[in-house]
């Protein structure tokens, strides 16, 4: 009630939301919730009175709920599991594996039309044509770096021993998902 009449409505809904909102973002634990609030809120009423004490005419209510809005906005961005970056992260991350299996997959049914799988390889043009280009070549040199595939001398790409049986558990798990 006195914080009502100290800085209104919009503030102190601020100051009850913005550092649960916070706090959500790191956690998924009700007591820990409760915990990183009551220190956000804290931490952000103390920086705010204290710049709202360092600079002359600045009202401190507002101080303080700006503070929590930077506060909630660096948890939306850079909270490990929840933050907006985060998130990015994983879907590029997902994105590679997609096209890193994609190839895999391609190569390995290229391959086992051959006699020695380890010895076919395969004009990157074609897989490409296969995948219709995407991340083709980025796919490729990711293989080659996990040493499961190796680039010719002439260019063509063919699978190592090691390619070809992870080719085939890709596969084999693929059939066993579908049936």
């Amino acid at each position: 009630v006195i914080g009502l009449q100290t800085v209104g409505v919009v503030l102190m809904s601020a100051v009850i939301v913005a550092p649960a909102a916070a706090a959500r973002q790191w956690t998924d634990r009700l007591g820990r919730l409760v915990l990183l609030a009551g220190a956000f809120g804290a931490a952000s009423g103390l920086i705010g009175a204290l710049v709202s004490s360092s600079v002359e005419r600045l009202p401190t209510g507002p101080t303080i709920v700006l503070t929590l809005t930077l506060l909630t906005l660096a948890s939306l961005l850079f909270a490990p599991r929840r933050g907006l970056l985060a998130a990015r992260v994983r879907r590029l991350r997902q994105r590679r594996r997609v096209a890193v299996d994609s190839v895999l997959a391609d190569l390995y049914r290229l391959a086992s039309q051959h006699d020695d799988p380890t010895r076919a390889p395969h004009a990157p043009d074609v897989l490409r044509a296969m995948r219709d280009g995407a991340g083709t070549g980025r796919g490729l040199k990711l293989l080659a770096e996990r040493g499961l595939a190796a680039r010719e001398s002439d260019g063509r790409w063919s699978l190592t021993p090691a390619g070809v049986d992870a080719g085939r558990r890709l596969l084999d798990g693929d059939a066993e998902a579908g049936a």
